[in-house]
């Protein structure tokens, strides 16, 4: 089943938020709705009508904007899992993963800045912290738009392990408590829109390498 379809009643209701119900979505009962269906519901609906504060129409327009340049020809929604499959698909095509078109003279250092003017000490943001259940020195940390990074040291030094991921965002961290090489994270930003999620992510080696733990989609 399309992921998307139970999802695209279930996001405009949610993000609407009103006690009563949107009288335009009487017109979505088939049983696959799809996105140039609920465009043509509203707006047919709202055509003769004043535009009124807290009655859904900035929420769905919102929704709209999002998806009109991402559903399919025909307005179905295309699978959830989607854009995983096609990175999946591309790194059979790259065993190296795309090595082979990376400068190997590539000599990075950041330069800045480090700080912002609102009193804050850095300019990224840490969505979660997890920690080795048996070694204090290893800890955890998840950003919001940066993947997941680890300290063996206690803060010294940092390294990235979801680099080569196709999200960055990382929302949820859980470490498993008696065999730490097992970590599951949450994808996504939870803070919005800005990183989608791809599901949660389960590595079996210290976070070395990555797999999705459920498939979804059509």
């Amino acid at each position: 089943m399309n992921f998307f379809r139970p999802l695209l009643i279930l996001v405009i209701l949610s993000w609407m938020s009103l006690a009563q119900a949107q009288p335009w979505m009487e017109a979505l009962r088939g049983p696959n709705p799809n996105f140039f269906e609920a465009q043509r519901a509203f707006d047919d609906y709202w055509k003769d009508k004043e535009i009124e504060r807290g009655r859904g129409y900035k929420p769905f327009r919102r929704w709209e904007w999002y998806w009109q340049n991402r559903v399919n020809a025909n307005g179905t929604f295309p699978p959830a899992d989607i854009t995983r499959v096609e990175w999946e698909k591309y790194l059979k095509g790259h065993e190296d993963g795309g090595v082979g078109f990376r400068s190997p003279t590539g000599d990075w250092m950041p330069l800045g800045p480090s700080a912002a003017s609102g009193g804050y000490h850095g300019l990224g943001r840490i969505n979660c912290i997890a920690f080795h259940p048996t070694n204090n020195n290893i800890i955890y940390v998840g950003a919001a738009g940066g993947g997941i990074w680890k300290t063996p040291d206690g803060g010294a030094s940092w390294s990235c392990l979801l680099d080569d991921h196709i999200v960055l965002g990382v929302s949820g961290i859980v470490v498993h408590p008696t065999n730490p090489n097992t970590i599951y994270i949450a994808t996504g930003d939870g803070d919005g829109w800005h990183n989608n999620s791809t599901g949660v992510l389960k590595s079996t080696n210290g976070g070395a390498s990555w797999k999705c733990t459920t498939r979804t989609g059509g």
